[in-house]
């Protein structure tokens, strides 16, 4: 799932992020990764990431499987994909902190056979 919302807290640098989230409560903080500091091939080489290590559980565990720890999940599975990327886009917020919530449609490039 893809957001996007206003943001107020300490230190915070970037006010509306567009993250795609990948656990919103874990230890009391949505986990994701910012999508505003990637470019366009960036955001779908993770998509691709995600989709493809989520699309494995689920085949194992259910339809209904979350991202338990969101950081070994981006740590293991998705940083070492986007090493070059040049910066670390894993953050977390606060949900004390989150208002005015938008959900969006976010159209993926297919991978070729899809």
């Amino acid at each position: 799932m893809i957001i996007t919302f206003s943001y107020k807290g300490i230190e915070v640098h970037d006010p509306h992020p567009l993250v795609l989230v990948l656990n919103k409560k874990w230890l009391g903080k949505l986990h994701g990764i910012n999508l505003n500091y990637c470019n366009y091939s960036q955001i779908n080489a993770i998509a691709k990431v995600v989709n493809r290590k989520v699309y494995k559980i689920q085949e194992k565990l259910g339809l209904r499987y979350r991202i338990v720890n969101p950081y070994g999940f981006y740590h293991t599975g998705i940083k070492p994909v986007i090493r070059g990327f040049g910066r670390s886009v894993y953050r977390t917020y606060f949900v004390s902190g989150i208002s005015q919530v938008k959900l969006l449609d976010f159209k993926f490039q297919k991978e070729q056979g899809q």
